[in-house]
């Protein structure tokens, strides 16, 4: 309850800064549209087929990945510079809560409000350009796919409270968080669905924790996941976050030996 507490306090604090994150939404609004005009261009009148895919079904995905990369793609390793590397991590380790659900309750309001407008924006493209558009889930499908929802925020979530306990072993990790972005671009379905890459690179894709974040839940929703696909998706999604969690764990009682507080 009291982590509730601890949300609420953050998702109010969160919420005086809408406008600004109204701002970065626009600004992340603009990737998956200019995507969406490269395949308008790559499809042209002739309405044919690639892959199985037709231009309202890429349409649909890029619009889904409005909402998705707002909601699930966690940027909290942004925080590595105030908390570690300037010794601010010194006041969340003498409080009675965990670092790790501190984080995770200051930064789930961020995401709520940003996946907001990405669901306005959604609905408006949807109304505006998306007659032909359609979403067929069945209801037994209804509760996997928010359950694919959650684990894909989840494995965000802890992807990337591992890059920020890296900055317990460097004294910039920019060019990491740099270079994880490059991989969530390539292989989170950032760029094109992974249905598109060589055969041989969506196999190996499907290995790595980083289509359950992005592309998974949109597969999910847009209704090409059978219920056992569903299922073994959520059994994947699963295993990662255990994973990373024991990465999590280990990074964080070595790098605890490692930490010192030498920020002003």
């Amino acid at each position: 309850m009291r982590y509730v507490r601890i949300f609420l306090l953050y998702f109010e604090h969160v919420y005086q800064y809408r406008s600004r994150i109204f701002v970065w939404f626009l600004i992340a609004l603009l990737s998956p549209l200019l995507f969406l005009l490269y395949w308008k261009g790559a499809y042209g009148t002739s309405g044919e087929i690639f892959l199985g895919w037709t231009f309202s079904r890429v349409s649909l995905y890029y619009f889904l990945f409005i909402i998705a990369g707002g909601l699930l793609v966690v940027h909290v390793d942004e925080d590595a510079q105030g908390d570690i590397q300037e010794g601010n991590l010194s006041t969340y380790l003498v409080k009675p809560f965990s670092y790790f659900w501190i984080k995770f309750c200051s930064e789930l309001p961020w995401r709520l409000i940003q996946g907001l407008f990405g669901l306005i924006a959604f609905l408006v493209l949807i109304v505006t350009y998306g007659r032909h558009i359609q979403i067929q889930i069945s209801i037994d499908r209804i509760l996997p796919i928010l359950l694919i929802i959650i684990l894909g925020y989840m494995v965000s979530f802890l992807f990337k409270m591992i890059i920020l306990l890296c900055a317990l072993w460097t004294t910039d990790i920019s060019g990491l968080r740099q270079l994880v972005d490059i991989i969530l671009f390539i292989f989170a379905g950032f760029v094109v669905p992974l249905h598109f890459l060589p055969s041989w690179l969506y196999r190996f894709a499907l290995f790595l924790p980083f289509p359950y974040i992005i592309y998974v839940p949109i597969q999910a929703i847009i209704g090409d996941m059978s219920l056992f696909e569903l299922m073994k998706s959520i059994g994947i999604q699963i295993a990662w976050i255990g994973i990373l969690f024991m990465v999590y764990r280990y990074l964080w009682f070595v790098g605890m030996k490692k930490y010192s507080a030498v920020g002003g």
